[in-house]
């Protein structure tokens, strides 16, 4: 842990794949110094309203909530896929979340503010849309599929 690289390294993979967890409340410290993380949050007002779809499929339950963060942070834009409370996609602004397929425009840097949330949790992890290593979505689940945004 003591070698620079390996710590930023480190921190970097913990804070992009953070866990539910995480963003409730849980600490991390590595070497004595506590790890930072930014919460992804949705601006909600009477003005601005965010999208919001849950359905339930087998027991599997996928709830999609998307909308526009406050400034900062363009980097972050894009599709947050979670299973289970793991995220397994960080900020995704390619086809494999829907851009540029099926009609929906690619990603533009003028949608920097853009944030979408999907959620997929089952008391069967078999059941979630997630590839072996659960590093990642597995594209071509019917559950992921079904998530994915449509004309």
């Amino acid at each position: 842990f003591s070698l620079a690289y390996f710590y930023n390294s480190l921190v970097s993979r913990i804070v992009r794949y953070r866990t539910l967890a995480i963003e409730n409340g849980l600490s991390i410290t590595i070497n004595g110094t506590p790890v930072i993380f930014t919460n992804e949050k949705i601006i909600q007002s009477p003005n601005v309203k965010s999208y919001c779809y849950s359905a339930t499929i087998d027991t599997v339950k996928i709830s999609i909530i998307a909308g526009i963060a406050p400034k900062g942070f363009p980097d972050n834009a894009g599709w947050y896929i979670y299973c289970n409370g793991r995220l397994v996609v960080f900020a995704d602004k390619t086809g494999l979340t829907g851009w540029g397929e099926d009609g929906v425009r690619n990603f533009h840097n003028s949608l920097a503010f853009f944030r979408g949330f999907v959620f997929f949790e089952s008391t069967n992890p078999e059941l979630l849309p997630w590839n072996t290593t659960k590093t990642n979505v597995d594209s071509s689940s019917p559950l992921y599929i079904y998530a994915l945004p449509n004309e």
